[in-house]
């Protein structure tokens, strides 16, 4: 078993590189599954990212661009390799749309 920090970067870096040494580059399956909402505070990633955008975004969105390559050299005519984003249904109850506040430093928490 492998551990990966969703709230740490460096935890999915270091995790990457312990699934690629221990299936020595063979990945076929990428299952992404959101982690963290509904924060009633903000919270900040190890990395200074607004909690819940750091572990369910940002960290799934750099495991997978490490593992990519793997993923795409591993695909074969009788078995493709496949990413599975998963996520709640709760989206369409929330507003991001400030243009340019990737960082959700404005949304407004419940503190």
């Amino acid at each position: 078993m492998i551990e990966i920090d969703n709230t740490s970067l460096s935890s999915v870096r270091a995790a990457t590189k312990a699934i690629l040494q221990k299936s020595n580059g063979q990945v076929n399956i990428l299952v992404n599954n959101a982690g963290i909402m509904a924060l009633q505070k903000l919270e900040h990633a190890q990395d200074g990212f607004e909690m819940q955008f750091g572990v369910d975004h940002l960290a799934h969105f750099l495991l997978f661009e490490l593992l990519k390559s793997a993923l795409l050299a591993s695909a074969s005519p009788g078995f493709s390799s496949r990413v599975v984003n998963v996520a709640s249904s709760a989206h369409p109850v929330t507003s991001t749309n400030e243009s340019g506040n990737y960082n959700l430093d404005k949304i407004k928490y419940n503190d």
